[in-house]
């Protein structure tokens, strides 16, 4: 979004008036992502040996621009039972993951200006199981 502004000074001696060149202030997109992680169920705190399921939510928003292709790629360390059938219906064709380097890519697509403001929040949500082993005892 851009905002062009030109002056004009006009008096009463020289009416044609004096006009200045066009002035062009664009207008930036902040977006933002914010996410949680809340436990569902079993060992509470991770135990050796013992599964934890945690649920996440992550939130895509924009301020003022349509974004377009906009992909955010997530990190899931220590997700080895990462389930993508848990992935909310909305956003299940948009998700790919791969178990290899356990990279979760989120394909939003067109990210609507004022999503989060005026529009819903773009939301991705999905549960991992944690199964901490010997070597993570203490951490």
């Amino acid at each position: 979004m851009n905002i062009t502004a030109q002056t004009q000074i006009k008096s009463s001696e020289y009416p044609e008036g004096f006009l200045s060149e066009s002035q062009v202030l664009k207008i930036q997109t902040v977006t933002k992502l914010s996410g949680s992680v809340a436990f569902s169920s079993g060992a509470l705190p991770p135990q050796n040996g013992k599964s934890s399921v945690y649920h996440v939510s992550i939130a895509a928003s924009d301020s003022t621009n349509d974004i377009d292709d906009a992909t955010v790629t997530l990190n899931l360390p220590n997700s080895n039972n990462f389930d993508p059938t848990t992935i909310n219906a909305a956003e299940s064709g948009k998700v790919t993951y791969d178990r290899n380097t356990r990279k979760l890519t989120w394909s939003l697509g067109k990210l609507n200006a004022h999503t989060g403001d005026f529009n819903a929040l773009r939301r991705l949500t999905f549960t991992v199981v944690v199964n901490p082993g010997p070597s993570n005892s203490g951490s």
